[in-house]
């Protein structure tokens, strides 16, 4: 299992600095030649899905976290292209019980990838992957799991940064609709790594997202 997640982190470590230096590259190297340079903004719903031995509580309740990027079009041949891209992240989920009891976890996160896309007239389509570089992960807890909420209960927040891994890596598709130098960007985001350290060793944990990002492209 240690080999196992040695071999993730390396993983999605390689995958982001190949994107950033990408990215550096460009900008240093063609300053004069900007096209192509964009920025994306946005959100999504989380899914975080939590599974132990014996029990599952998943946290897929509805929840709009953002996301900021900065982006590079790569047209490689006509109709098909990569975009490169890194910025910020905040993804996690959040669950209510039928007693009133309430949690929520949420990753501050550094994310960089890539989309391969084909062009179909205005709208693109294409799958991509990134690496989550996670700088910070804050837990939320109102009432208690046994007795629910009591009238008296308020929130409770703390860093939970060390139960989870620094890096974690997605899978995902995206759909854009294309005009001029904007864009609508769908994206779909599926975890691929598990999020737990050994300290929550006895549990599965990864997330998936769900995003809409606005875009403008020089």
């Amino acid at each position: 299992m240690r080999i196992k997640s040695q071999q993730s982190s390396s993983f999605v470590t390689m995958l982001f600095v190949v994107t950033f230096i990408f990215l550096s590259s460009r900008l240093v190297y063609s300053q004069p030649l900007l096209s192509g340079f964009g920025i994306e903004a946005g959100g999504g719903h989380n899914q975080l899905f939590w599974e132990a031995s014996t029990v599952s509580a998943n946290r897929t309740d509805f929840s709009f976290t953002p996301t900021v990027n900065f982006t590079y079009q790569w047209d490689i041949i006509p109709d098909v292209s990569l975009i490169p891209f890194v910025g910020y992240n905040q993804f996690g989920g959040k669950r209510k019980e039928s007693n009133g009891y309430q949690d929520q976890f949420w990753f501050n996160s550094l994310e960089g990838g890539a989309s391969g896309m084909y062009a179909l007239g205005n709208f693109s389509f294409g799958a991509g992957l990134k690496a989550n570089y996670n700088l910070k992960v804050n837990g939320r807890w109102l009432g208690s799991v046994n007795e629910g909420l009591l009238y008296d209960d308020f929130w409770d927040e703390y860093s939970v940064t060390s139960l989870f891994k620094r890096w974690s890596g997605d899978a995902g598709v995206r759909v854009s609709y294309n005009y001029d130098h904007f864009s609508l960007n769908l994206e779909s985001w599926f975890g691929i790594t598990q999020l737990e350290t050994g300290i929550v060793s006895m549990a599965k944990i990864r997330e998936n997202q769900f995003r809409v990002l606005l875009g403008y492209t020089l």
